[in-house]
């Protein structure tokens, strides 16, 4: 009994593996072609945005395939997760999704909102707890430069809970526009 349990979990395995792997001509994965146009392109920024904002506000349910999909396809840094720092990643292979960057949308996906204030505020948070080294300089840098909202007004270098703020003031100004 127990062999035919290690079996027949070996094949469930298997099979799952198989439906998350392409298959046919050009089966190879195009990290960050998330609609598998062939190009790494603003749509395929959005998709992902959409989906980590849908998937984290429990605004919509995703299947286990569509989940896979978006992990297989939007992972760009191969951590097992998709974060914003994948959508940054896109922006490397096409320079046209961080293009037209502003201050606040430090993820540039194009948009200035809560995801973007969220990832200030874990910014913050793990240079508050010495967590400096987690972060690449080309991190720190983009945080720097698009997370330091305050900047003119305050006239510090600092990345901040205060800054997050203010890109959430932006998002509901751009919002009720």
């Amino acid at each position: 009994m127990k062999k035919f349990r290690k079996f027949t979990a070996l094949m469930a395995g298997i099979v799952l593996a198989l439906s998350a792997t392409p298959v046919g001509a050009g089966a190879e994965i195009l990290k960050g072609d998330i609609n598998q146009d062939g190009v790494v392109d603003i749509k395929d920024a959005e998709l992902l945005k959409d989906f980590m904002y849908n998937y984290f506000s429990y605004s919509k349910d995703y299947t286990e395939e569509e989940i896979q999909h978006y992990i297989t396809y939007g992972d760009m840094n191969g951590d097992g997760y998709v974060w914003d720092d994948d959508i940054i990643l896109m922006g490397e292979v096409n320079s046209d999704i961080t293009s037209n960057t502003e201050l606040g949308d430090v993820n540039h996906d194009g948009y200035i909102n809560s995801i973007d204030a969220t990832a200030v505020l874990c910014y913050y948070a793990d240079l508050s707890t010495d967590h400096y080294d987690d972060y690449t300089a080309e991190e720190h840098e983009n945080f720097k430069k698009y997370g330091n909202v305050s900047k003119e007004e305050l006239g510090d270098d600092y990345v901040d809970a205060y800054d997050a703020t203010l890109i959430l003031k932006i998002y509901v100004e751009n919002s009720t526009k």
